[in-house]
């Protein structure tokens, strides 16, 4: 058996270059690389900037949310911890939870791209 090093150099970690991309495997024990390119990783990427303008306050809430959203067509709808949906009274930039009870709701934030769930408390 032999032994080794591999190692990735990130001198110039800015640019991505000083590296090489290996795969990385064991076969029947052994230790086995292989060269191969760095894979396109892009359409793996959730668009975080999609989120960056949206915004749900305050956290922990009582009767109201305040919602300000980039787009429109940008979709909230809530969840309870149960993940049974919850139907709110939406208007304009404010979300009416009176009728909510006390605990842990999810929101979930849509756009055309992306979504994303925001842990949200009734207090």
């Amino acid at each position: 058996m032999t032994s080794g090093e591999n190692y990735f150099d990130l001198s110039d970690w800015t640019t991505g270059i000083g590296g090489s991309w290996e795969n990385w495997y064991v076969t029947n024990g052994s230790f086995n690389t292989s060269s191969s390119i760095n894979p396109n990783c892009s359409s793996l990427a959730i668009a975080e900037f999609e989120f960056e303008n949206i915004k749900l306050f305050p956290n922990p809430f009582q009767d109201e949310i305040t919602c300000t959203k980039n787009t429109q067509n940008t979709k909230i709808e809530c969840f309870n911890v149960l993940g049974k949906k919850v139907i709110l009274d939406f208007s304009g930039e404010t979300i009416n939870t009176k009728n909510l009870t006390s605990g842990v709701y999810f929101f979930k934030v849509s756009t055309e791209k992306a979504s994303k769930l925001i842990k949200m408390i009734k207090e």
